[in-house]
């Protein structure tokens, strides 16, 4: 083997060295390098399937965390109501669409509904606050995601039509095109 097994490993360098790589002995007792990406697809996790899992829903904990941030501003607008209250003067309007706009911003999070709504409504009016164009916007905002969810009636429209009524609230075009978008 002497002479012949030397000429083979020279050959072997030459080519190498020809194409510009090197000669790499293999040794039997070495492990294949595992392929990170047959673990993730076996199940077996790791690092790179658990960034691949992280990488396809990246939005879920942003989403979380935002609502909770939504949640938070419905409750210091209610905590404003609640400071204007104790402190003897009636709350306006534009309290109440502080309140309604953060709590439409809080039902697209799933984090605030109708039924909520209807409770601040019911208490601002039983202190005196009028409803105006904007709360009713705001008003049919969660009541159109309410409704996609399954959660509230289209009637809910016609017992909002007759609030406006009661307070000779105009039917601008604008609140006619929302309540169209709820009852779509």
């Amino acid at each position: 083997r002497g002479l012949r097994g030397g000429g083979e490993e020279e050959a072997g360098e030459s080519l190498a060295a020809s194409k510009g790589g090197s000669v790499r002995s293999f040794d039997a007792t070495e492990e294949p390098e595992a392929d990170p990406r047959e673990s993730s697809e076996r199940g077996g996790g790791g690092e790179r399937g658990m960034l691949d899992r992280t990488m396809r829903f990246p939005s879920i904990t942003m989403m979380e965390k935002e609502g909770e941030e939504i949640r938070l501003a419905v409750e210091a607008a209610e905590g404003e109501i609640d400071a204007v209250i104790a402190s003897g003067s009636p709350p306006q309007t534009s309290h109440l669409n502080s309140w309604l706009k953060a709590a439409a911003r809080a039902a697209l999070c799933d984090k605030s509904n109708m039924q909520e709504v209807k409770i601040m409504l019911d208490r601002t009016r039983s202190l005196g606050v009028k409803m105006d164009e904007t709360s009713v916007l705001r008003c049919l905002e969660v009541l159109q995601l309410d409704v996609g969810r399954g959660r509230a009636e289209m009637e809910e429209v016609f017992e909002l039509m007759k609030q406006m009524r009661a307070m000779q609230l105009e039917f601008s075009s604008e609140i006619c095109k929302a309540m169209l978008r709820v009852v779509a």
